[in-house]
């Protein structure tokens, strides 16, 4: 029963680690070209 939890909550942390990378990697379209306008007025 306790292993059977531990992997549960693995698999949860490894879930949303997966998720956290993924969203560093691909910004969002609206920031890019926030950083972009930022960027040109500068």
């Amino acid at each position: 029963m306790i292993e059977a939890e531990e992997n549960l909550s693995n698999k949860n942390i490894k879930r949303k680690r997966d998720e956290y990378e993924n969203e560093i990697i691909e910004p969002p379209e609206e920031e890019q070209q926030r950083q972009h306008e930022n960027y040109t007025c500068q």
